[in-house]
């Protein structure tokens, strides 16, 4: 918790000598910048917390190397205290100095906490007398003759009482004891888990080393049980012997057959049972392979593989289960052919709105969704009214080395990536899974290329498989939160994503410091950040939307011009949203639609391609709706421009009509404050600091984060989102720690 009576406070960590007056600023989504600036953002308990790392480093020998680390002031959530060594008044739940090792991803375990102790080793024959003059608390070591123990001050101060000591006579080392958590060993004993490289990757087929979910130390604790997941697909064989003690057959049905049995009934319908491996296969039951949520349950619901699925079904499949499932899993859809936009049909459009409202409470169903496989023949999910709608986590591919799966399907809508097969043509594995027992399914007696035991496949892969992995991954986040809104676990899954291929041109970084490609989404899904950024989690506030529109216009788009057409929409400060999702309607008359690239420009800057020149040759834009998150984050007032551009040369086309939807919250306490530190300017240190006006704030520093400093207060106007504050640099009192708390302005 903050200090008594404080509705939010922000903490920094910044070394102000040698900052350049230039350069790129920092964000609370974990991004290095060429400052090596770290910054990391939660929101617990209404507080929000922020650690500013700029390379103050130190070398300490830990764990039986030396090793260099960045000293940082970090928020420790409850139960990620230290692995329970025991570190003397330590509380539940507060900010410490911590070290990192430099270049090394930054996890819990990697985490080292000063414990406010120094060994210090003599050389042989020194008099601890004559090294130690002065020094209050220092005791030998039983049964390690030449070390002795010093007690600092206080915890960060043993960091420059081991400094003091080092290379003094007769000194042969000094290094302040650190604590750290350990990982617990657990691995599930199923003897085909050693093939999940998806679920622990060591490089066993060649691929890089942890490019995996990073699920393994979630499941110390989270396994996914009490969880719901409903795979509405072709069936699942509840009597596979990995899948049945996690089926719940209370809600299962058959709208193919109209009946309660949603078991397969033919040997093509082995795509359900495939999804429903990977979602919550049985772990540690010594049999077959392990999934992602291994003790979540699983409702089967057989809706595709028929020629005549309706939309009256889609949405009755979709409210399955009603408010007792917590996740739908599906990966299924509009045809991959980039050629043809299809989506939802109204029944089916109105169960998923009433799922997200009446869900698990009132918080929401969270449906994941396969982005499609149509990369190769240049589809993209904003073709794709599933995948595309803002309710719905679209979800694409990458392979055991990080690469993009060439079929994964890119686009504005696309959340997050996760692990699948490669190519059909390439040696990439692909996901090892469940299959229908005996001789049906993917694998069969006398098949080549696939696991010797026909009941399960090693073959299974496409957005299918990632989507069924994200499936499970958000079954253990909401284990570890149930009290997550459905806009949440969107949230949460985005800031915890990890960047794949960061020197792509194709990744942007908007103006709340969220990075998005439409290759890749907000980058690979990560089980353990999502799942530790899940417990000490704030929900959003409510949902609000914001509607510009333009019809009637009857604008020509210039042919093969790449300047284009342009609208541009205004939005008041006085209707400011924090954008989350972003939608765009057109209403365009053109030959050929596939000659567009179409795409939304927020006020920041940030643009979402929407569509781009594709070999579509079918006729007009009647009304579709694509849909962004490259906005999630952004503030929405300012000018939106809608930017259209004819491409290939031959057919003109009018822009009829333009309609743009944000959605977002007003409520900016729930979205949390933002410190940005923005460099040197002149005689002083510039930070600004966004988020809801109608606050009085006070800058604050510190040297050791117990006594504060205020050097700055001042009101924020009602009308405001955001407030320059600037530190001179003269004035610095001492401090290393900045910090901004504040209180509500009636």
């Amino acid at each position: 918790m903050g200090p008594a009576g404080h509705d939010f406070e922000e903490v920094a960590d910044v070394n102000l000598e040698g900052v350049r007056t230039s350069g790129p600023w920092c964000h609370p989504e974990r991004l290095r910048t060429s400052l090596d600036w770290f910054v990391r953002a939660l929101s617990v308990w209404g507080v929000v917390w922020c650690s500013i790392s700029m390379g103050a480093t130190i070398e300490v020998r830990d764990s039986g190397q030396n090793r260099v680390f960045e000293i940082v002031s970090e928020f420790i959530p409850e139960d990620s205290m230290a692995g329970g060594i025991g570190l003397p008044g330590l509380l539940v739940g507060e900010t410490r100095t911590v070290l990192y090792e430099k270049g090394r991803t930054r996890t819990e375990f990697a985490r080292r906490v000063p414990t406010g102790r120094v060994l210090v080793r003599l050389a042989q024959g020194v008099e601890e007398r004559r090294v130690f003059v002065g020094e209050p608390n220092v005791e030998g070591v039983d049964d390690a003759p030449g070390y002795f123990l010093l007690e600092a001050e206080g915890r960060d101060a043993a960091l420059e009482l081991a400094l003091k000591y080092r290379g003094r006579e007769g000194v042969l080392s000094a290094e302040p004891v650190l604590g750290r958590k350990s990982v617990r060993k657990f691995l599930p004993n199923d003897p085909f888990f050693i093939y999940d490289w998806h679920l622990l990757n060591w490089g066993q087929f060649g691929g890089a080393r942890r490019l995996d979910l990073n699920v393994t130390n979630v499941w110390d604790r989270f396994r996914g049980n009490g969880i719901l997941v409903a795979v509405v697909d072709d069936g699942v064989q509840r009597t596979h012997p990995d899948l049945t003690e996690n089926i719940d057959t209370r809600f299962q049905y058959d709208f193919r057959d109209g009946d309660a049995d949603a078991s397969p009934r033919g040997s093509d319908d082995f795509h359900g049972t495939a999804i429903s491996g990977v979602v919550a296969g049985r772990g540690n039951n010594d049999v077959g392979i392990v999934g992602v949520a291994f003790e979540a349950s699983l409702v089967p619901v057989r809706l595709i593989g028929g020629f005549d699925q309706s939309d009256e079904q889609d949405a009755l499949a979709m409210a399955q289960g009603g408010a007792a499932v917590s996740v739908s899993s599906n990966a299924w859809g509009a045809e991959d052919t980039g050629r043809s936009l299809e989506g939802p049909g109204p029944l089916m459009q109105k169960a998923i709105e009433k799922a997200v409202v009446e869900g698990r409470g009132g918080r929401g169903t969270i449906f994941v969704w396969a982005g499609g496989n149509g990369g190769e023949v240049g589809d993209n999910m904003n073709y794709d009214g599933y995948a595309n709608a803002i309710q719905t986590i679209a979800v694409g591919s990458v392979d055991d080395g990080g690469t993009r799966a060439v079929y994964s399907e890119p686009g504005a809508c696309l959340v997050v990536v996760a692990p699948s097969s490669g190519p059909l043509d390439s040696i990439r594995p692909g996901i090892m899974t469940t299959d229908l027992t005996g001789d049906d399914g993917l694998n069969y007696f006398g098949s080549t290329g696939d696991t010797s035991d026909v009941n399960y496949t090693k073959t299974f892969g496409g957005t299918s498989a990632s989507s069924a992995a994200v499936s499970g991954v958000v079954a253990l986040v909401l284990e570890s939160n149930p009290e997550l809104g459905w806009r949440d676990v969107q949230e949460i899954l985005m800031r915890s994503a990890r960047q794949l291929e960061p020197g792509n041109s194709s990744w942007r970084i908007n103006q709340a410091g969220f990075h998005f490609s439409p290759l890749y989404g907000a980058g690979l899904i990560d089980a353990g950040e999502a799942v530790g950024l899940a417990r000490g989690w704030r929900n959003l506030g409510e949902q609000k939307r914001f509607v510009m529109e333009a019809s009637g216009l009857g604008q020509t788009i210039p042919d093969n011009n790449a300047v284009g057409l342009t609208r541009t929409f205004l939005i008041p400060q006085s209707q400011r949203l924090r954008v989350e999702h972003a939608t765009l309607s057109t209403r365009i008359r053109h030959a050929r639609r596939g000659d567009l690239a179409i795409s939304l420009i927020s006020p920041h800057g940030t643009e979402s391609p929407m569509t781009e020149l594709h070999s579509d040759f079918t006729a007009d834009y009647e009304d579709w709706t694509f849909m962004s998150v490259f906005h999630w984050g952004e503030l929405s007032d300012g000018e939106w421009k809608v930017k259209v551009v004819d491409r290939r040369a031959r057919n003109t086309g009018v822009l009829e009509s333009v309609r743009i939807e944000l959605f977002g919250t007003s409520d900016f306490a729930g979205a949390g404050w933002v410190l940005q530190p923005r460099g040197l300017d002149g005689d002083g240190f510039r930070f600004s600091l966004g988020g809801a006006g109608g606050a009085r704030v006070a800058l604050q520093t510190s040297l050791d984060l117990l006594l504060w400093t205020t050097l700055v207060e001042t009101n924020v106007p009602p009308d405001a989102a955001g407030l320059e504050l600037k530190v001179p640099v003269g004035n610095r009192v001492g401090g290393r720690f900045y910090r901004v708390i504040g209180n509500a302005v009636e």
